[in-house]
């Protein structure tokens, strides 16, 4: 079966179909219906510093080393397309004359774990040099650089971004998550956001908001994840 992916012109629920892996479908969950063990019931509660199960590296010396650890361990387990619990995005205005576009990342990999923070600067066709310039030759072949790559060449209003960590804290270290990437394509209704970690990919549709920081926001849950008894 050929690799598929519907967005142009069909409803955000579209799920995504890659070739020999597992299909994601988008689930349009409520964040304040998701509780993990940071307390946070809100998606607004992400964005800031107290609730975060991560505040406390705040004032953590900088030889701790626990969260760095944590988040390599993260995105090896995103690199690799392991199945995740849950995803919030966060997305701002374009910028550039409609060029560039940044979303907020927000990752939880497992149903007791610990957030993990990344974002994607995001940049439109006319910009794919930017993507591809620093991308190691033997990355380029990666399923993710393939699907944008793919996008580029066929869908409308497409950008896409590599995916970072994103330094809420100092203890945070700062580096990219190779072969994955961030994809965006605008609708009249939102934002549908498509993040390809390793071979799986999620899509979630964004919806508009009133924010002072972000135009859309939308997340997604693991229906899979069952309670144990």
């Amino acid at each position: 079966m050929k690799d598929q992916i519907f967005l142009n012109g069909k409803k955000p629920e579209t799920c995504i179909n890659i070739q020999n892996n597992k299909t994601i479908k988008h689930q349009n969950n409520k964040t304040q219906n998701i509780k993990h063990i940071s307390g946070v019931e809100d998606t607004s509660e992400i964005e800031t510093m107290s609730p975060s199960s991560l505040s406390g590296t705040r004032g953590a010396s900088s030889q701790s080393s626990w969260v760095d650890e944590y988040y390599r361990s993260c995105a090896a387990k995103l690199k690799a397309g392991d199945e995740i619990f849950y995803v919030s995005v966060s997305v701002k205005g374009v910028k550039s004359a409609g060029a560039r576009r940044e979303v907020n990342i927000d990752v939880i990999p497992e149903s007791a774990g610990k957030p993990v923070f990344l974002k994607s600067f995001t940049v439109n066709r006319k910009l794919k040099w930017e993507l591809f310039r620093d991308l190691p030759q033997q990355e380029q072949t990666a399923k993710a650089w393939i699907m944008v790559d793919k996008m580029f060449s066929q869908e409308e209003n497409i950008k896409a971004g590599k995916i970072k960590t994103r330094r809420k804290f100092r203890t945070i270290p700062n580096f990219r998550i190779g072969e994955c990437a961030c994809i965006t394509q605008d609708h009249k209704d939102g934002v549908l956001v498509v993040l390809m970690f390793g071979h799986n990919a999620i899509e979630i549709h964004a919806n508009k908001v009133d924010d002072e920081f972000f135009m859309y926001r939308g997340d997604w849950k693991n229906e899979t994840e069952c309670e144990v008894v």
